[in-house]
């Protein structure tokens, strides 16, 4: 088995390793302490992230929110989705990996979102954002780190059901901006999504300002 390195997480998470071959295969965690060569892989302090409890039921296949019509509780429990997911990508101790992270990050609170009703504009607009973010760490890939899972142990574990591609650090200020300018538009189609709803318009202002998360987790790269 060809071994490769994954990702370091802060201090809630352990060090562990997974199979290049995309990251699918069965993650292999060493039985002792683990040297991470500094050249490929810095040490970037992180301050701890804030657990909250979870949204999304992926492995069901079945999106967990089901309000038809945007309301202040739903919206708040997309508010958090976004702020535990994009928390996990900041957690994350090598820059290179979180550009990707944060593709994945949206994807999974999309995956939670009903594909009918007010909130299906949210859902569409978080998974193409997700899938342009994730368009933008493919074409600036680090060649010489592998793709690899991403993974929280402790009492909130957490496990990327994909690996993740590295952005190479002389490209991250480009992937950076093109990955800011993709929330951007994101933030404007949901805010027009809303027609001449009041209703929706307060919500999804709140799941606008909710994804500024995002930018914020790519300017400190």
């Amino acid at each position: 088995m060809r071994i490769s390195f994954a990702i370091a997480l802060c201090t809630l998470a352990t060090p562990l390793f997974a199979q290049e071959n995309g990251g699918e295969g069965p993650i292999y965690t060493p039985p002792g302490p683990v040297h991470t060569p500094q050249a490929h892989f810095p040490v970037t302090p992180v301050p701890p992230i804030t657990i909250i409890p979870p949204l999304t039921s992926i492995a069901s296949g079945e999106p967990r929110l089901t309000a038809q019509e945007a309301n202040e509780a739903s919206t708040q429990e997309i508010v958090d989705a976004i702020s535990r997911s994009v928390g996990f990508c900041n957690s994350l101790r090598q820059d290179a990996y979180k550009v990707d992270c944060l593709a994945y990050a949206y994807w999974e609170v999309a995956q939670d979102l009903p594909r009918t009703g007010d909130y299906a504009a949210v859902r569409s607009t978080l998974e193409d954002a997700a899938a342009q973010i994730r368009r933008i760490a493919e074409s600036n890939r680090a060649a010489d780190l592998p793709r690899a899972k991403a993974r929280r142990s402790g009492s909130d574990p957490k496990t990327t059901s994909r690996a993740l591609t590295p952005v190479a650090p002389g490209r991250l200020p480009q992937a950076r901006a093109a990955a800011e300018a993709v929330i951007r538009e994101a933030q404007t189609t949901l805010i027009r999504s809303t027609g001449n709803s009041d209703r929706r318009r307060a919500q999804f202002e709140k799941i606008s300002t909710a994804m500024e998360s995002g930018t914020i987790l790519l300017r400190a790269i």
